[in-house]
């Protein structure tokens, strides 16, 4: 703030406050900034400051970064607003400023203003996305269906969100999640890691993402109001760290690892028998229909 006197008239250096070392918003040109804030990241500071300087008079904002997490802030916050708004990212020497007002031009309204909870639940820095089916294929889906993730970071129902998910893996006729992994399970077109999560997987899911987006949603306010996280189902504190909470239901059975089969055609070569790899005995099951002695395991 002292070297800010150096600068010409026409600028104005803002300092953002709610920190250890800056406990007030300060400004060089005006003294009623209101940016005194508790959020913890930049991502959100930065539509803080942002709608801040469009209240203010200013007509265009560049924020030079390249994450897509603030991208979607950005569209969502400031296009709206009567100013042009530029994302400037990549290194000095190709640089390149794409227009966040002339992209939000061209989206419908009701893709805005589900575009936070969209990208939270498909997949974010603090929450994960779904094996096999990136941001190209998810945005697709949601262009036919924005206002199934509507209820994303406003505590919504569970039910709408299950439905995309049903859109998203091709099973728009079945009605639950759950009837969507038996639907591709007997189709046998997908390995087991490409179906979609179980029911309480999802649910846990939801709710990581559901809490993400509601601090997003609140990222032009001075507070953010969220409950701690390891208050939410998504999430538990274990030692002083937080830990992400995948499932709740219990690990493998023991009952399903003894349906292992092997495919072996002749006499089990037991490098190679997955029978012998889990400490199990062949049985007529197998490719090899357990031949006298062709596997000692599970003796």
């Amino acid at each position: 703030m002292k070297s800010a006197k150096e600068l010409p008239q026409r600028y104005e250096l803002v300092v953002g406050g709610g920190f250890a070392d800056v406990k007030d918003a300060r400004s060089t040109r005006r003294d009623d900034v209101r940016l005194h804030g508790n959020h913890e990241e930049a991502d959100t500071r930065l539509i803080l400051h942002g709608c801040e300087a469009v209240a203010a008079g200013y007509e265009r904002v560049l924020v030079i970064c390249r994450d897509t997490d603030v991208m979607v802030l950005l569209v969502h916050f400031l296009t709206p607003k009567a100013c042009q708004v530029w994302m400037v990212s990549g290194p000095a020497k190709k640089r390149r400023c794409y227009p966040l007002h002339t992209i939000s031009e061209k989206l419908p309204q009701h893709l805005k203003e589900n575009l936070v909870s969209f990208h939270a639940l498909t997949g974010c820095d603090p929450s994960s996305s779904f094996m096999g089916h990136g941001k190209q294929s998810c945005w697709k889906t949601f262009q036919k269906q924005p206002n199934l993730v509507s209820g994303v970071g406003r505590d919504g129902t569970l039910e709408n969100v299950e439905r995309l998910i049903c859109h998203l893996y091709g099973t728009a006729e079945q009605p639950t999640i759950e009837h969507t992994r038996l639907h591709l399970f007997a189709k046998g077109k997908k390995g087991l890691e490409m179906l979609p999560p179980m029911k309480d997987a999802l649910e846990l899911h939801i709710a990581c993402a559901n809490y993400q987006a509601k601090i997003w949603l609140q990222a032009d306010q001075e507070n953010i109001i969220v409950p701690s996280p390891s208050e939410t189902p998504g999430w538990k504190l274990e030692s002083g760290n937080l830990q992400v909470i995948w499932t709740r239901l219990p690990s493998l059975p023991g009952a399903c690892i003894q349906l292992v089969t092997c495919g072996c055609k002749s006499k089990c070569r037991i490098a190679r028998c997955s029978c012998y790899r889990q400490d199990l005995k062949c049985t007529t099951a197998c490719g090899c229909d357990a031949i006298d002695g062709c596997n000692p395991a599970g003796q």
